[in-house]
């Protein structure tokens, strides 16, 4: 048998995920779309990689007082209703550190699924997981029909006592091997077949091992494996724990899991789409994994200089500049009850822009915001961008750029956008635009499309696809847009109302 892939990218430890699960249950409809379509995205590409479970995990949107327990509960469902529709029958993998949970989302897995397929073909889900002290839910195997991972963080004899050893080194081998023979027999006596137990032995990071705990567990793994009264269980670990707070961590986590297999792991908690325990390993990768675990390794410590030699020979990462915005006093003012702000229009044009610099020379000292047009009228002009900067500068507060859609598809405009942010911009002024003058029209987008876009990068998503995007969130950008009331019909003046509700709701701020 080949390894179980338990597909670990639908976990809230995961920002982009934890956003797109609050989002798929906030009250914005928009949000609401954004958030069920990442995780179906998500979900598509991990059937498409050959998973062979799907863990989902919302235990951070409890943390920190984020969700109420019920709330937790509801947000559970709604992953797994996702899954059980969108997974093409992949089970889940039912992951918590509650038991609440873990039942809650057991039990509505198979109403859930139930309700669609004929009996008989639902396949079990995995829950992930129990402990020593906390075997409680393996009474559900009467019940329901589920695989279970049996955590080997609590060490017990044969008889399930405490297994005594110091805190200050690491268990030994016969720790790990005594605690699945006692799990074992407990999951046997609930009804589990041996292939219906998964052991994990909780791998920890290799940069914080400084007393050969990974020699020790892997060569507790090696026990299991070894012992024929635990024949058919599995092993499974959650790989990316190896390469926590290190770099290149795909690497790292690829020799990581061939050394593993070699000492009986089976399974593993994984990025499938990264990983599948059959690529090319790197040499050098490979060799640090075996000197850490290897018997003969020596002096763990001694494997620490390697990972640190390891880590020192990668190039560093570089960070790209981003000039540090000046105050918002638009954004300030307007999130007062009686805020009023007083904004003048600047018209630049191709001669000398000497008299918009005079202007805010002379405007430093009052509440004035300047809004600069971007081709007003169809004409050519500057970039409002290299004249905002220019401006921010003198007047020591954020102006407000205009961006027009005439003449940029929506890439080109979401390049505009990132790039004013980059320059410490953060005040969006969205407009249709007049038809040029000279030069093609685009309109790929409205002002609408382009509000939307605006919304969509500062909730780290990309546009249209609301997909995270790479760079994140760009959370302080700032969008505004405008309705004209001057219209020669009243029916006329009832569009633009409509506009103007759609502007609001695709996230317009003032």
């Amino acid at each position: 048998m080949g390894l179980v892939r338990i597909a670990e990218s639908l976990h809230c430890a995961l920002p982009p995920i934890r956003d797109s699960v609050q989002r798929l249950v906030s009250d914005d409809s928009l949000a609401q779309y954004a958030g069920e379509h990442h995780l179906i995205h998500t979900i598509h590409a991990q059937v498409a990689a050959g998973a062979d479970f799907l863990d989902v995990n919302v235990d951070d949107l409890g943390a920190a007082g984020r969700f109420t327990f019920e709330q937790t509960v509801a947000a559970l469902h709604r992953v797994l209703a996702l899954v059980v529709e969108h997974g093409a029958g992949i089970p889940p993998c039912i992951d918590s550190s509650d038991p609440r949970l873990l039942e809650a989302g057991l039990r509505f897995y198979y109403s859930a699924s139930r309700s669609g397929d004929a009996p008989g073909t639902l396949r079990p889900p995995l829950l992930n997981s129990v402990i020593a002290s906390r075997l409680d839910l393996l009474a559900l195997r009467a019940e329901l029909r589920f695989s279970v991972i049996a955590m080997l963080l609590e060490k017990v004899d044969k008889d399930g006592q405490p297994f005594e050893h110091s805190f200050t080194e690491a268990a030994p081998a016969e720790a790990y091997w005594e605690t699945a023979r006692y799990l074992f027999l407990k999951c046997r006596e609930a009804g589990f077949a041996p292939g219906e137990i998964f052991f994990d032995p909780t791998i920890g990071p290799l940069g914080a091992d400084y007393v050969g705990y990974t020699r020790q567990t892997f060569e507790g793994i090696r026990r299991i494996k070894d012992d024929p009264e635990l024949a058919g269980s599995h092993i499974s670990i959650g790989l990316s724990n190896c390469s926590d707070g290190l770099p290149r961590r795909q690497s790292l986590n690829r020799a990581y899991l061939r050394v593993a297999q070699d000492y009986g792991v089976d399974a593993a908690v994984l990025d499938v789409t990264g990983v599948t325990g059959k690529e090319r390993v790197h040499p050098w990768s490979l060799r640090l994994v075996r000197r850490v675990v290897s018997p003969k390794g020596g002096d763990p410590a001694a494997a620490l200089e390697d990972l640190a030699d390891y880590c020192a020979a990668l190039p560093r990462p570089t960070t790209p500049s981003v000039t540090e915005p000046v105050r918002n006093t638009l954004a300030e003012t307007l999130a007062t009850p009686d805020g009023v702000v007083y904004t003048v229009e600047l018209v630049p044009s191709v001669g000398d822009p000497d008299e918009l610099y005079r202007f805010a020379e002379q405007a430093r000292d009052s509440e004035i915001i300047p809004s600069i047009t971007d081709t007003a009228g169809g004409a050519r002009a500057p970039s409002p961008e290299m004249l905002g900067v220019e401006l921010a500068r003198v007047l020591d507060r954020q102006p407000i750029i205009n961006i027009s859609c005439k003449s940029e598809d929506r890439d080109g405009l979401i390049k505009r956008l990132t790039s004013l942010h980059q320059h410490g911009l953060r005040n969006v002024f969205a407009v249709t635009g007049d038809y040029p003058r000279d030069g093609r029209a685009v309109f790929d987008l409205d002002s609408v499309g382009l509000l939307l876009a605006t919304w969509a990068l500062k909730a780290g998503l990309d546009f249209p696809s609301l997909l995270p995007r790479r760079g994140g969130a760009l959370p302080d950008l700032y969008a505004g847009a405008v309705a004209s009331p001057f219209k020669y019909t009243e029916g006329d003046v009832w569009a633009q109302r409509v506009k103007l509700w759609k502007k609001w709701r695709a996230g317009a701020s003032f």
